[in-house]
């Protein structure tokens, strides 16, 4: 594609900084970067790097104490960083000539009203429509973005849509106003990967047949080699690194851009952990899980017939877990993953199957007979580590008394001996025990999950059941945690059942995979054969679905599109 010489949007010395109580933290420090009509410019960084200020910052969305302190952004004859925050003049540019994807859809869409009236509303603004042709322009764009059935849909509201269709809402009110410039701030990261490329692809089509120039915000690699043409690298407010996709790729020269690559490169592999001290294939059966099914919504009538069906979460499903083994459970968004870990340990009470322990003492144990005393029991020996590790640590606990709590319920320490226990946990995980008078809001993500280790190793268990425990992490400490657990499950002879969406850290972190849909195992084998050579269509779907971080070999763009089986036609 022949460049328009002129860019669509300039930035140039951009500093946006927040005033705090005891002095300026300035997020965004002297960028500049153009964006050019029918290019991606992919800004990416870990968290806190200044991305997605930068972005709120081209649409004078920074909330205060945030402020561009200097710097201009250019857009045709304006410059925006003189813009005031609320004037008709940045109203004008905003959401009409520049629009904006947000990264979580379902707090940027409103709960009360249908996404139709959301679409309607902005159409109504900025192109000054009647209510029909707003109407009739809104089924228009459900339609580009690929909504089925516009003309019924646009009376549902968000809670009635997936996490994917929600994001295609938010994509439909971007593109409502024909902006020239799009950005797309983290447009994929709660979505599972079939469903992420969906919409990426989406995306790429719409931008390329309307010429927009788009800012493609992003923590994945993989997502940036897929789509982006240039790319900028951000590193604790300033671009440390810029230039094409190719060239940022093969020829980077920042420590930061190396060291960001090689931990995505490090997942696209298993761990030399593995390789070197492989699970032995002659170790005791520690779970067995047979026929385990689950069933929300059935009902019955007062002779126990069974008046309303309800909705199959988990069926069917059987496994066995082996001593020290990593186990891996992968698959989409509703695939029954979650429920399945909390069947285990009858966080939910399973409709059906059995699920046998056993323990050291080698008398098997019948979860699913068990009483609340038995249980507690249980509780000691099989343990979870949460998904977000912001909302799982109590803000109102100090990691002392977070870590030391599970040992204070069961009587297992107190006092100084409590102290010295919390203090070991937090050396086992890579933590100084000085820190442990500290609140979980002075903890980085990556170290607060570290605490959420400790804590569920505190009552010293056999199994840990991890669920999605690194989705919520940058990838560089993502790494760090994966390797952590790998360590400590060689130390302490752990069995792992690892719930994820993510192949690459299932491949890198787990012994054998279990692939779910519609909650079934559909498929179940060792990890590099699952990754590398599936036999199940579902399975070739998911994993040629993942996107590869580097430009050179692009994969979702050849990626296999799974069809149910009812839907596939007969022969001929």
């Amino acid at each position: 594609m022949t460049l328009d010489p002129t860019p669509t949007l300039s930035v140039r010395n951009l500093t946006v900084q927040f005033a705090l109580r005891h002095g300026t933290l300035s997020a965004v420090n002297d960028v500049s970067f153009d964006l050019w009509p029918g290019r991606t410019l992919g800004l990416v960084g870990e968290s806190g790097s200044g991305k997605s200020v930068t972005a709120r910052a081209l649409m004078q969305l920074v909330d205060p104490p945030g402020n561009i302190t200097s710097g201009q952004i250019l857009f045709g004859d304006a410059d925006i960083a003189k813009m005031p925050r609320r004037g008709s003049e940045i109203r004008r540019i905003r959401g009409a000539q520049i629009g904006m994807i947000f990264q979580e859809p379902m707090s940027s869409l409103s709960p009360v009203h249908t996404v139709g009236s959301q679409i309607v509303e902005v159409l109504r603004l900025h192109l000054k429509l009647s209510r029909e042709g707003a109407r009739a322009r809104a089924i228009e764009l459900m339609r580009l973005v690929e909504i089925p059935d516009p003309e019924n849909n646009i009376d549902r509201y968000t809670f009635e849509f997936s996490g994917g269709m929600r994001q295609r809402v938010m994509i439909a009110i971007a593109l409502a106003g024909d902006p020239d410039v799009l950005i797309a701030d983290e447009p994929t990261t709660a979505l599972d990967v079939t469903t992420q490329a969906e919409v990426l692809d989406l995306i790429k089509r719409i931008q390329r047949e309307r010429g927009m120039s788009m800012l493609l915000i992003t923590h994945d690699m993989g997502v940036v080699a897929e789509i982006a043409d240039d790319v900028a690298v951000m590193y604790r407010g300033k671009i440390v690194e810029a230039g094409p996709v190719d060239q940022v790729f093969h020829q980077t020269t920042h420590p930061y851009t190396q060291k960001l690559l090689a931990s995505v490169l490090k997942l696209e592999r298993a761990a030399d952990q593995k390789k070197q001290d492989p699970r032995p294939p002659t170790a005791r059966v520690i779970l067995k899980v047979r026929q385990l099914g689950k069933t929300f919504g059935a009902g019955s009538d007062a002779y126990g017939a069974r008046t309303t069906q309800g909705v199959r979460a988990v069926q069917n499903v059987s496994f066995d877990l082996l001593e020290g083994e990593s186990l891996g459970i992968v698959g989409e968004s509703g695939s029954g993953k979650t429920t399945l870990g909390r069947l285990i340990l009858r966080v939910i009470e399973p409709t059906d199957g059995t699920i046998e322990y056993s323990p050291d003492t080698g008398q098997s144990v019948d979860i699913r007979a068990l009483n609340k005393a038995g249980l507690r029991g249980i509780y000691r020996q099989i343990r979870f580590v949460f998904q977000d590790p912001f909302s799982s640590l109590n803000p109102r606990m100090s990691v002392r008394q977070i870590i030391g709590e599970p040992l204070q319920i069961n009587g297992i320490a107190s006092g100084q001996g409590l102290v010295s226990k919390v203090s070991d946990l937090l050396e086992m995980v890579g933590l100084e025990p000085a820190m442990m008078e500290r609140y979980p809001h002075a903890f980085s993500g990556g170290q607060r999950q570290r605490i959420g280790i400790a804590r569920a190793l505190a009552l010293d268990p056999r199994i840990l059941i991890a669920d999605e425990a690194t989705s919520a992490l940058d990838v560089s400490v993502r790494s760090q945690i994966l390797d952590l657990l790998l360590d400590l499950q060689k130390r302490l002879t752990l069995s792992v059942i690892f719930i994820s969406h993510d192949i690459g850290v299932v491949r890198y972190f787990c012994d054998r995979v279990a692939v779910m849909r519609h909650g079934e195992i559909v498929e179940i084998g060792d990890a590099q054969t699952i990754c590398t050579s599936p036999t199940h269509p579902y399975t070739k779907a998911l994993i040629s679905a993942v996107p590869y971080p580097d430009p050179r070999t692009p994969r979702m763009n050849q990626r296999i599109r799974f069809i149910e089986p009812q839907t596939q036609k007969a022969p001929q």
